[in-house]
């Protein structure tokens, strides 16, 4: 799969707001602001969690029993 720049850019910006704002509430010495990490366990309810690790699951099982390099080494074996 090819993402496009635009694709690309937006993943990045995304993630490196998530470390900036991750470090910066860290970093920050006021309890009243968490960290999305413990935002997300808080307010999250575990059968969310929980479906979304399934889920995750299901998808890399799926997205990578086909890849190139396991078939290679099927063959290989």
């Amino acid at each position: 799969m090819k993402w496009s720049p635009w694709h690309t850019l937006v993943w990045l910006v995304w993630f490196v707001a998530f470390l900036a704002y991750e470090s910066w509430a860290g970093l920050d010495h006021d309890s009243r602001t968490p960290m999305l990490t413990q935002a997300t366990v808080r307010y999250v309810p575990w059968y969310v969690t929980l479906s979304f690790i399934l889920w995750l699951f299901i998808h890399f099982a799926v997205r990578y029993s086909n890849h190139p390099y396991i078939l290679r080494l099927r063959a290989e074996s």
